[in-house]
């Protein structure tokens, strides 16, 4: 089984960025405390269902990387972080907040703003000198996800990702278990903090708070 989080609130979010080269945007107090909340609501999931967690897996930032120590801290496992699973990089508009990029770039941010309504799929947006391919940046994550998936013998994966990261991991698996269309890549709703929760053969969760792992029944 495979946890996927989104990281919790980063100073990147307060301030509507694009992720910066750097990738060192550090959570909020805010973020932080509801991190520990969420830590226990894992724990609870876990030791409910007798899962062998083995290690929390994220991002290569300082965002996933804290809000996966919180998570592996309460635990009682090591974290290890992974520069494949960073967000997709924006080229030009790295570190610019998004009135900057619209001055910058005002199509790409048209076009944003139609993916993020989901009428829009991202393979279409203009070019963006120095954006990232899209199809490398899904191979990039799935490829990181599925060595997590074989290599690591828990039973339940915890992976904290960035937006786009989890937006390339789920289109993954809606495509292996639900037919999505492999020429479109449609926005993927994730809070921050929010999980997708995946079995072998469906999403069981979908960008649902943590506290919604009680509800859940594990045959």
């Amino acid at each position: 089984m495979l946890l996927i989080l989104r990281h919790l609130e980063s100073n990147k979010n307060t301030h509507r960025k694009f992720s910066s080269l750097e990738d060192c945007e550090e959570l909020t107090s805010i973020g932080r405390c509801m991190g520990n909340e969420i830590a226990e609501y894992i724990a609870t999931f876990v030791d409910a269902h007798s899962f062998n967690v083995k290690r929390v897996y994220c991002a290569n930032s300082a965002r996933a990387i804290e809000t996966a120590k919180i998570i592996a801290d309460k635990l009682g496992v090591e974290i290890c972080a992974f520069d494949e699973l960073r967000s997709n990089n924006s080229g030009e508009l790295r570190g610019k907040s998004e009135s900057e990029a619209q001055r910058i770039n005002p199509t790409f941010m048209k076009q944003l703003k139609l993916f993020r309504a989901g009428i829009y799929s991202s393979y279409d947006f203009v070019n963006v000198l120095n954006r990232e391919d899209k199809h490398d940046f899904e191979n990039r994550v799935n490829l990181c996800l599925e060595k997590i998936l074989t290599q690591d013998l828990g039973t339940l994966k915890i992976v904290v990702l960035h937006h786009s990261s989890l937006t390339a991991a789920i289109i993954h698996f809606a495509r292996k278990f639900y037919n999505y269309p492999k020429d479109y890549y449609g926005h993927v709703a994730c809070e921050l903090g929010n999980i997708y929760l995946i079995g072998d053969d469906d999403i069981l969760l979908c960008n649902e708070p943590v506290s919604m792992l009680g509800d859940i029944e594990i045959l």
